[in-house]
């Protein structure tokens, strides 16, 4: 059984919410754990809560954070990791059927630095995201983009089996008010996107 894990942290409930929405709807048995720190509201219908404590007022910027509970709450099940601003199209289970360590999702064009987008990733290798941890201590992690930086290193290391899939069918963010290609299993609302989710969501297009 596929689980899926849902990161949030100082944002509000809602998009997760919705998030969570469309994962049940085409993944109904699936496992699904809300990743988060000890305050920030829990998400409607998820199976669990994993939480850490983060002082956000404090040294530890919010992608270090992630970085942490990743590395300490991480096991070899096959997990599903999404930002909460990502609504799924469809069922996503058959790329477990592939053999891999970690599934990243490689942009088309553009960002030739950061070629990978952590938004959506498939792990089935705790000890992948255990080394991400640490490698990331290279880069500044007030950078929200510190694990699209740390990415590409571990990548080129060899050590660890790497599926890359299209990000247009697998963390699509070519959306607009108009839509999004139809081949996209998950749609991945980052930045100004954002605004469109909402209505994408209550359209009910994900179903």
């Amino acid at each position: 059984m596929t689980r899926f894990a849902i990161f949030t942290a100082q944002e509000g409930p809602e998009l997760g919410n919705m998030c969570v929405a469309s994962v049940r709807h085409h993944h109904p048995d699936a496992e699904i754990v809300h990743i988060s720190d000890r305050y920030s509201p829990a998400l409607e219908g998820v199976d669990a809560v994993w939480r850490r404590p983060w002082d956000r007022h404090l040294n530890e910027p919010i992608m270090g954070f992630r970085l942490r509970c990743l590395e300490e709450l991480l096991d070899d099940e096959p997990t599903v990791l999404l930002d909460s601003d990502v609504l799924v199209h469809r069922n996503v289970d058959s790329v477990f059927a592939l053999d891999f360590d970690v599934a990243l999702t490689r942009r088309r064009k553009g960002k030739e630095h950061i070629p990978f987008n952590a938004g959506v990733m498939f792990s089935r290798c705790a000890a992948f995201f255990d080394e991400l941890a640490k490698e990331s201590m290279a880069f500044d992690h007030r950078d929200f983009m510190v694990i699209e930086h740390t990415l590409p290193r571990m990548v080129a290391t060899g050590h660890w089996s790497i599926l890359e899939l299209p990000d247009s069918e697998w963390n699509c963010s070519e959306v607009s008010e108009r839509g999004f290609p139809e081949e996209a299993r998950i749609v991945h609302y980052k930045g100004l996107r954002k605004s469109c989710m909402p209505d994408h969501f209550n359209q009910g297009v994900w179903r």
